[in-house]
């Protein structure tokens, strides 16, 4: 059996800007909070409601109509990272695809890429074709793209490099490398080593993006259980560690132990209350 502990979170030391208007829409529906402490169980508990965690539970919802969730935040729905950025769907920005394939091989990066370009997909479906969501999210597509711009010739040669890499295992063929001449001249200027162009790049309020994933899977599980949900959120309340069970144990050894966080860091953000500072500690148990 295996616990893991985390520190218990400090408050916040700004209000984010995402958070200022992050309920304040039509669409935006209360999501079923827990507001005291209890014993709950469920198939799935998720630790974190920023995009990671408000995505597994949608998809969760979708790939199993039965599924009970507990999701889990220290703070609220997008409280961490998630709702302290603006959000940018740019597939493989971050990633040298060479250095990819020298550290886990080609068939392993090529795993990889098209994982990653499936996820796009789905994020830009999930927005564009959701009601509604693409206003709430404030999703857009840059008009003119966007670029990947070298400052030394050292920094082209392998950023060229990398995208020919790309091409070569069948990616990338909508991408465009600008040489220095080409770049300076449609930005007006002489800084450039050159670019690449990237045609499809979008921007979204990723905060709201997380809430929507959130009110999508309250939704669907709502819908096979009107009188209660099957997706309950907790806020405010830290996991104090998880329990790596041995198949065959008893369901009720199963467990996550999560106590109190006092109040959020943030005023009339949240759905409901968090619990209070000297709440009892509590388990939430899965089958």
């Amino acid at each position: 059996m295996t616990s893991i502990s985390s520190p218990r979170l400090s408050p916040a030391p700004t209000k984010s800007y995402w958070h200022k208007r992050l309920f304040s829409h039509p669409l935006s529906v209360p999501l079923p909070l827990v507001k005291q402490p209890s014993t709950l169980t469920a198939d799935v508990c998720i630790v974190g409601s920023g995009i990671s965690g408000s995505s597994l539970a949608y998809h969760l919802t979708r790939l199993d109509p039965e599924v009970s969730i507990v999701l889990i935040d220290g703070r609220h729905i997008a409280g961490g990272a998630t709702g302290r950025n603006g959000g940018i769907l740019w597939p493989s920005l971050n990633a040298s695809f060479t250095s990819l394939v020298d550290s886990k091989g080609p068939a392993a990066a090529a795993s990889i890429m098209h994982f990653e370009e499936a996820a796009s997909e789905a994020t830009r479906r999930f927005i564009l074709e959701t009601p509604g969501v693409q206003d709430f999210a404030e999703f857009s597509y840059f008009k003119d793209g966007a670029l990947m711009l070298f400052h030394s010739e050292e920094e082209a040669r392998a950023e060229v490099a990398d995208l020919e890499a790309m091409r070569n295992m069948g990616f990338g063929a909508d991408l465009e490398a600008w040489s220095a001449a080409e770049a300076n001249r449609r930005l007006h200027s002489s800084s450039f080593h050159g670019a690449i162009h990237y045609p499809r790049v979008g921007r979204v309020w990723a905060a709201r993006l997380a809430l929507a994933l959130a009110m999508e899977a309250s939704r669907a599980a709502a819908g096979r259980m009107p009188l209660s949900s099957r997706l309950q959120l907790l806020e405010g309340a830290e996991v104090m560690s998880v329990e790596n069970m041995q198949e065959g144990e008893e369901e009720e050894e199963d467990r996550q132990t999560a106590a109190a966080d006092g109040e959020a860091d943030y005023e009339g953000g949240g759905q409901g209350h968090p619990i209070e500072e000297d709440a009892q500690g509590w388990i939430i148990g899965g089958t």
